[in-house]
């Protein structure tokens, strides 16, 4: 009875969603102007200039339909999908989780950019394969999820999870010394890199992407990331003595929760350096919603203060969700369905 009545729940929670998600239209700055538009083009025999996976996906769904807007449905079911899954699958605190999905504007932000949270969610699937030491199934959902989206390649950064083993406090001061590094020589390494990279090298010549350079991350988010990591110290000082003996699947986890706030941060230490470095970013603070509440859960034992630590991570990201809203993060509100087509 306990697990009818919880896969009930998460059904009924996840239907709202994905219904939501899939009878939107207009919505979003990329619906009319990037994923209806390509899919025709797709529809009508051209390549587009998609990853090859989310290519394929086009392609196999115009097979069926000449309406662009079961692309959406499509890639609708499959993020929802797999989001909801890995929170069954991998989250201690599912109402958290599932909470902190809306907060940290993860699922607003699936409205509007349909690739790179496609490729976000196959990430989840690769992070559950690297805690469960499946290596070559985390390389391969890697490059499916980069086939959606090539940003995603930077996630292999993690591949060593299970070898580096860090203390927060490292990862901190890391995180503190690469934002000193990037504001003297950040510029100029971008730009070497530019030669290298065409698309990186796009965001600088094309002036339709000359907007991107303009959107930066933010000073609050920065300052909210870096508590974060302080939790994770405070954490992990707290309870010294479990974090040296933890092995196996939740060693591999806790490494990954701190190698990618790590990562994150330094993604941050670029932004206004690197064009659209905010996107960069979500690569890994996607997960967030499951690697918080899990921290928490798993290594604080006084029930206080779990609470404490429950609450301040939503105040933290209700103020980011509050913000985001107020400043029309997305395009996404208000929110317009299909059927105002008719």
């Amino acid at each position: 009875m306990k697990n009818i009545k919880r896969n009930g729940m998460i059904s009924i929670s996840l239907l709202f969603p994905l219904l939501v998600s899939s009878l939107r239209y207009g919505l979003g700055t990329d619906y009319s102007y990037t994923y209806i538009p390509q899919f025709n083009s797709i529809a009508r025999g051209d390549r587009g200039y998609y990853e090859i996976g989310f290519y394929l996906l086009n392609k196999i769904v115009s097979f069926f339909t000449n309406d662009g807007q079961w692309i959406i449905v499509i890639c609708s079911i499959l993020f929802v999908g797999i989001v909801y899954r890995q929170i069954y699958r991998e989250s201690k605190v599912y109402a958290l989780s599932i909470l902190l999905l809306y907060l940290t504007f993860a699922y607003f932000v699936s409205l509007n950019n349909v690739r790179q949270s496609l490729a976000s969610a196959l990430l989840l699937l690769a992070m559950e394969c690297l805690c469960e030491g499946r290596k070559l199934a985390f390389i391969v959902w890697v490059l499916l999820s980069a086939s959606m989206h090539q940003v995603s390649l930077i996630f292999l950064l993690l591949f060593f999870a299970d070898r580096i083993m860090l203390s927060a406090v490292t990862y901190l001061i890391v995180s503190i010394v690469a934002f000193g590094v990037m504001q003297i020589i950040g510029g100029r390494i971008v730009q070497l890199f530019a030669r290298y990279i065409p698309r990186l090298q796009l965001y600088f010549q094309a002036q339709e992407l000359s907007a991107y350079t303009g959107n930066t991350i933010g000073r609050y988010y920065i300052l909210m990331q870096f508590l974060i990591l302080i939790l994770f110290v405070y954490i992990e000082k707290k309870n010294n003595k479990v974090f040296q003996s933890i092995t196996g699947k939740d060693q591999i986890e806790w490494n990954i929760t701190l190698m990618s706030q790590c990562a994150l941060l330094c993604v941050c230490a670029l932004d206004g350096i690197v064009p659209a470095a905010y996107r960069v970013v979500r690569i890994f603070s996607f997960a967030q919603f499951i690697l918080i509440p899990n921290a928490i859960r798993k290594y604080v034992n006084n029930k206080k203060e779990r609470m404490l630590l429950y609450m301040a991570s939503i105040i933290l990201f209700g103020v980011l969700f509050i913000f985001y809203v107020l400043n029309g993060a997305e395009q996404v509100f208000p929110y317009r369905s299909i059927f105002r087509k008719y």
